[in-house]
């Protein structure tokens, strides 16, 4: 080729974008040697080899999300490709799809999976993911004419509840399918969207959470006429992994067709709410007001104290700064500990070996420092029909049960006493579960 013609090439190139116009070669050189393919088979290395079979009669692509609810970001979303066929045959075409986002900056294809894209940032307008098979191409569009209020993925009050979804939740009749936060906030569920929804977070192992859901459950038809509705969530299964729908319906299931309540359990949505803190107790507690999808009290807040009906019929009287609990106490004189004030971790009573007395007085928990160097069993002997309390080993800078290889350390069970063991110094909780209030002897032995 002249090197007048080569240039002519180039310019013309050049006009179609900035890589067109780009010599393979990199530069210099005689021009056969510039135009060499990327690879000895001449396709690009990131591209799917598509066999003629998959393309022959290939008609259309249907591109989808798993889970479908908005993307959270710090998690990954995987995406498939569905081939659609002259002859109305469907099939997957998902490890033959290259996959594109129409802004990279907020969903990345750039991992070892070629289908799983990275959520960056926050999502501020509709997004486009393309697949591409051969010659044929789909599109998914993340985002529509109803745009739910953008959200950052914390939960917590003051936060927008990401657009949570669950496929087969267990709805309040008792039937299973789809619930969206999307869907409640559009105005989509076939029904009138409750002024809040009372999310109760438990886990399979723990049986104070399924049996705080039997009681919860009672009031749902009181609740649901004030305006709410209760969202029961299983995040953890009985191995402390995140809980299936399936392993949801199994142990709470139940509980809805005869009251109306919604219940659900799903890996991402686990994640969602354990990732963001929101998952801190046993159970937690999340009330989310829906028309702003803005979480109004958290556990931490001190939702477990609120009237909820209450906070229905008012979701914007400022839940998030609630009033002074009222509970009746159980105790009788004398039966406080000496080391009160004790009620948040900072300032947990020290205590060694021995048996020591207090009591679940108000509505705050006991906390102390056991003072102890190498393993130790701790009980706490009270009365279950005078007041519940739960034991738990304390990790006090997230302010949350204590964990261990994932397992909580700690007792929580419905029959009078609870025991842990763990060694070292440790700071400790004992609650009233529910706000209920009990005396307790605490016996701490070396082991």
């Amino acid at each position: 080729m002249r090197q007048g013609t080569h240039s002519m090439v180039l310019a013309l190139l050049c006009a179609l974008g900035p890589f067109a116009c780009t010599p393979v070669g990199g530069g210099g050189g005689d021009d056969d040697a510039d135009m060499t393919p990327p690879d000895a088979s001449g396709t690009d290395p990131g591209t799917p080899e598509v066999p003629d079979e998959v393309t022959a009669g290939l008609v259309a692509l249907s591109v989808s999300m798993t889970p479908t609810y908005e993307p959270v970001v710090g998690l990954a979303r995987p995406f498939a490709a569905e081939g659609i066929y002259d002859d109305d045959s469907r099939r997957d075409l998902t490890e033959y799809a290259v996959f594109e986002s129409s802004d990279p900056t907020v969903l990345a294809f750039d991992g070892d999976e070629h289908n799983v894209a990275r959520v960056l940032a926050e999502r501020v307008a509709p997004l486009i993911v393309t697949a591409t098979v051969g010659e044929i191409s789909g599109q998914l569009t993340i985002g529509d004419a109803c745009e739910y209020p953008r959200s950052a993925g914390a939960i917590g009050v003051g936060s927008i509840m990401p657009a949570l979804e669950w496929d087969l939740a267990v709805r309040p009749d008792g039937s299973r399918g789809r619930f969206s936060l999307r869907d409640a906030y559009c105005g989509a569920l076939g029904e009138p969207t409750p002024n809040v929804y009372v999310f109760i977070l438990g886990a399979l192992w723990c049986g104070a959470c399924t049996h705080e859901m039997n009681l919860l459950a009672a009031e749902a038809g009181a609740l649901r006429e004030a305006g709410g509705q209760y969202v029961f969530v299983a995040v953890e299964d009985l191995e402390y992994a995140s809980a299936s729908t399936d392993e949801a319906m199994g142990q709470l299931g139940r509980l809805a067709g005869p009251n109306p309540v919604y219940v659900g359990g799903d890996a991402d949505v686990g994640s969602a709410f354990g990732s963001s803190g929101a998952f801190s107790a046993l159970p937690s507690i999340v009330i989310v007001r829906t028309r702003d999808m803005q979480v109004i009290a958290d556990t931490r807040s001190g939702a477990a104290s609120l009237d909820f009906a209450e906070v229905a019929r008012d979701p914007d009287a400022g839940w998030e700064d609630p009033p002074e609990p009222m509970i009746e106490s159980r105790c009788g004189a004398g039966d406080e500990e000496a080391s009160e004030p004790n009620n948040v971790p900072g300032e947990a009573a020290l205590v060694g070996a021995g048996t020591h007395r207090g009591g679940v007085c108000d509505a705050y928990p006991d906390f102390y420092l056991v003072d102890l160097d190498g393993p130790w069993r701790m009980t706490i002997d009270f009365e279950h029909a005078v007041g519940n309390l739960d034991l738990y080993a304390w990790d006090a800078d997230d302010d949350a049960p204590l964990r261990v290889d994932a397992r909580v350390i700690g007792s929580y069970g419905v029959e009078d006493g609870e025991a842990i063991e763990h060694a070292g110094p440790t700071v400790v909780r004992i609650g009233g579960f529910r706000n209920e209030s009990a005396p307790y002897t605490m016996t701490i032995e070396a082991l």
